[in-house]
């Protein structure tokens, strides 16, 4: 058979740039709000650090498959960029102008999250040491990660598109063996007596990876006190050699002193109240492209790569619970996802935990 090189198609090239230009001037046409008429709050200079760690583990009758792992460092500052990624909040597409309040004083509040990242991918059967041609190829992705969240609030998000959460993310990294994710999985297994993974042998390959992903809510809230309630559609969108794909759906949630979290711009532990809240995310959307299913991005069909057949359509749920008291911040998620490629039994599930506090600089 003749070699052909498996390159990204010229559609799904342009399912990548057509996605970002659509949401980078989507707002152009809803009437616009310039970035820096609101108000821009800027407190002493605070630090949050935060470990991460999602596991299938985490979730009772976890399977250890598919997405088994994920473990992350991560340092937020409550301040845009520095000099090397200030052009990172440039590439936000600029703030609707709420139409029915167009004279309430607004305000942005800012952070920028640095982080590294180490995920690892297998198929279902770990002891086996043959190649499994039906079943999700093993990866691992590790990557540095710069994310830049903007949120702006006008007269406390009672109506909608008073309040807009924006989040912008640039991740870099390596796939295959460089990133060492076979070595993690082979020493947490020899640690916990579990069954040794025998199939790294024949994971995706080495090469680098980018993705830029972008994110955008329109948080509506009412509060009785300090106990609130919060809904927000939620949209979003990537493109980059690691994924292309495009999804929208809904966020709630539920609970005491929301302000008082960390994440949404209570800095100072000496002014913030004990947080506690339950949120839930339901989204749905389309993939064009998943390189931990395809495969490696240039390849000849004569190197058997392992690959299998992903599915365009996707949906996932989230649900978990948020506590933040003096600066120490814990929080726990529960993610369903649906079956991600052809032949693949049933969903998966996982877990997530986090464990973060706060800090002056």
């Amino acid at each position: 058979m003749k070699e052909l090189y498996s390159i990204h198609s010229t559609w799904q090239r342009r399912l990548a740039v057509s996605a970002m230009t659509a949401l980078s001037t989507w707002g152009v046409h809803h009437g616009l709000l310039a970035q820096d008429a609101p108000s821009t709050r800027t407190p002493a200079t605070q630090g949050y650090v935060e470990l991460l760690s999602e596991n299938d583990f985490w979730v009772l009758h976890g399977t250890d498959r598919y997405y088994t792992n994920g473990g992350a460092l991560s340092l937020t500052l409550n301040t845009t960029p520095d000099v090397v990624f200030a052009w990172l909040p440039k590439l936000l597409p600029p703030i609707p102008k709420p139409s029915h309040e167009p004279n309430a004083p607004a305000e942005i509040f800012w952070s920028t999250r640095y982080a590294f990242t180490q995920q690892m991918f297998t198929p279902a059967k770990i002891s086996i040491s043959d190649k499994i041609s039906t079943d999700r190829p093993y990866a691992g992705w590790m990557f540095w990660s710069v994310t830049v969240n903007r949120d702006m609030r006008v007269n406390g998000c009672i109506k909608f598109k008073n309040c807009v959460d924006d989040t912008l993310e640039l991740q870099v990294g390596v796939v295959g063996p460089t990133s060492q994710a076979d070595d993690t999985q082979a020493t947490w297994h020899r640690w916990f007596g579990l069954n040794r993974p025998m199939g790294w042998s024949h994971q995706i390959r080495n090469e680098p990876g980018l993705l830029l992903r972008y994110s955008r809510a329109y948080p509506v809230r009412h509060t009785w006190g300090a106990v609130g309630i919060e809904g927000a559609p939620v949209f979003e969108a990537a493109a980059g050699t690691i994924a292309i794909y495009a999804k929208g759906g809904a966020r709630l949630r539920v609970g005491y002193n929301f302000d008082d979290d960390v994440m949404r711009g209570a800095w100072s532990a000496a002014d913030r109240k004990p947080s506690v809240y339950l949120f839930s995310e339901l989204t749905g959307g389309v993939s064009a492209h998943n390189l931990f299913l395809a495969g490696n991005t240039f390849r000849k069909r004569s190197d058997n790569i392992a690959h299998v057949s992903q599915k365009n359509i996707l949906s996932e749920f989230r649900t978990g619970a948020v506590v933040s008291l003096g600066s120490w911040r814990l929080s726990y998620t529960h993610v369903w996802k649906s079956r991600e490629f052809e032949r693949q039994d049933h969903g998966h599930k996982y877990g997530g935990v986090t464990l973060g506090a706060t800090f002056p600089l």
